[in-house]
């Protein structure tokens, strides 16, 4: 695969690749719009999410999170971090299992936006690939397609989908090495290749970290070039 490394806007005070979710979590500013991988509970990186859930971490509002799903009432993960004022915005395919998220969105006190999941993973790839945006005909003529341009092509209407870029992306891995290329496996890869690619500041948690070139180079599904920093569990 041919990777497409976007510059990095943001410079970080900690020097090594290697740092604490606490330290990671530090990195974040109030107002960003936070990328959280995984799909379906796999490849999330869970750790980072309760550090940046936590008590300890009030200071950080105003959020914009984007993720797959909000997450599932008492399962650990996104859920617990979708409270007003921490989180502003949503941007997510699916809210149901989240039934907090689904009275906020109701009564306004969270702004919920909500996408086709395809939409949602093109809009990302697309900022990752450098790509000026995405043709689709999903939600033409339904509420998806509020706030979008439409264009018309060969007889078909379309919706135009603008890059959808992150200031920072949490996401997960089974190992990574010392200069931060990961592996990932099977649905872990959904969401998070797409949001490394996409955030200018990468943050990635890992199960095992091993030493440089032990890693076959077909395995790597993420180049540690896109990676500022490697958290292990």
């Amino acid at each position: 695969m041919a990777w497409i490394v976007a510059a990095k806007n943001r410079r970080v005070d900690v020097k090594s690749k290697i740092i604490t979710a606490a330290e990671a979590i530090l990195m974040i500013k109030p107002g960003d719009c936070v990328m959280l991988g995984g799909f379906g509970g796999v490849g999330v990186p869970y750790r980072l999410i309760d550090e940046l859930s936590g008590s300890g971490n009030d200071w950080l509002r105003d959020l914009h999170v984007v993720t797959n799903d909000a997450g599932r009432d008492g399962v650990r993960g996104v859920a617990d971090l979708l409270v007003p004022p921490r989180v502003r915005k949503l941007t997510t395919t699916y809210v149901n299992g989240n039934s907090r998220v689904s009275d906020m969105r109701q009564s306004g006190e969270m702004e919920v936006d909500l996408w086709p999941i395809g939409s949602l993973y093109e809009s990302i790839w697309a900022a990752g690939s450098g790509l000026g945006g995405v043709l689709t005909p999903t939600g033409v003529g339904t509420k998806a397609e509020d706030g979008k341009q439409k264009l018309e092509l060969d007889g078909r209407e379309y919706l135009l989908l603008r890059p959808f870029l992150g200031d920072v992306a949490l996401i997960g891995a089974i190992k990574a090495d010392e200069t931060g290329n990961l592996v990932m496996r099977r649905v872990q890869k959904t969401y998070n290749i797409a949001m490394a690619l996409a955030a200018r500041l990468v943050l990635a948690e890992v199960e095992e970290i091993v030493p440089v070139g032990s890693i076959d180079p077909d395995e790597i599904s993420v180049p540690g070039a896109l990676v500022d920093h490697i958290v292990k569990v």
